[in-house]
């Protein structure tokens, strides 16, 4: 899963508080029906903040792509009484297990291929508006270069153990250091990574201003294999 550990580690515990406060409220609720206190508006106050920062959590998970959006309706759906609540309670703790089971991992990757694919189709559109001589592939290179540096973040999170995304030093490692990285544990061969090696030649050039060191044709190429190399390994 594209998340970092610490982010991994923030969700399990907002499912886990959102489980314990849900838990409470729908006990007391329950208590106020088995006294036949059928009006529960008191709890009202409490029950929509429940309510709000389960949406929270559901849209952050969702990344706003609003793949969860049924599930978000669903809640709105739930009116403040008793069994709005157990019915609030029971959508937390089926989607913490879902999340605890890898059961999300998909609906990431997903809009992980999605968000790298918007951004490969706006470097294409600089490559389309741009004239040649202009150096107006510039941009396109580092913003594929961006992307597959991205991408192979995420390959280097995926892998078990993880590969580390920072050098000893503590300094975060660069493209050629994680190439290096995922070929070392067999994540693809030699051919592979001197593929990879050129992009980032070319992505580094771009970035430091060398523009007589790659051409418009290199980053048409970067264009085509970046997106091939996402379709292959997200």
């Amino acid at each position: 899963m594209p998340l970092t550990p610490q982010i991994d580690k923030d969700i399990r515990a907002r499912f886990k508080s959102l489980q314990a406060k849900g838990t409470d409220l729908v006990q007391r609720m329950k208590q106020e029906v088995r006294h036949n206190v059928y009006d529960l508006t008191s709890f009202g106050d409490e029950y929509f903040a429940f309510r709000t920062s389960c949406v929270t959590l559901i849209e952050y998970l969702s990344h706003g792509s609003g793949r969860l959006a049924n599930v978000v309706k669903e809640i709105y759906e739930q009116g403040e009484t008793y069994l709005g609540a157990r019915a609030l309670l029971g959508i937390i703790c089926g989607l913490s297990d879902d999340y605890d089971n890898g059961l999300l991992d998909s609906m990431f990757a997903r809009m992980e291929a999605e968000i790298a694919a918007d951004y490969l189709g706006q470097a294409e559109a600089l490559l389309k508006e741009g004239q040649p001589g202009k150096h107006d592939h510039v941009p396109a290179a580092v913003l594929i270069g961006a992307i597959l540096e991205k991408t192979l973040r995420d390959l280097c999170r995926r892998q078990s153990p993880p590969i580390p995304l920072v050098t000893p030093a503590g300094g975060p490692k660069m493209l050629n250091g994680l190439i290096d990285e995922l070929k070392k544990a067999g994540v693809f061969n030699e051919l592979r990574a001197k593929q990879l090696r050129h992009w980032a030649d070319v992505r580094n050039a771009a970035a430091h201003g060398d523009f007589e060191k790659f051409t418009r044709a290199d980053v048409d190429s970067m264009l085509s294999g970046v997106g091939q190399f996402l379709a292959d390994y997200s």
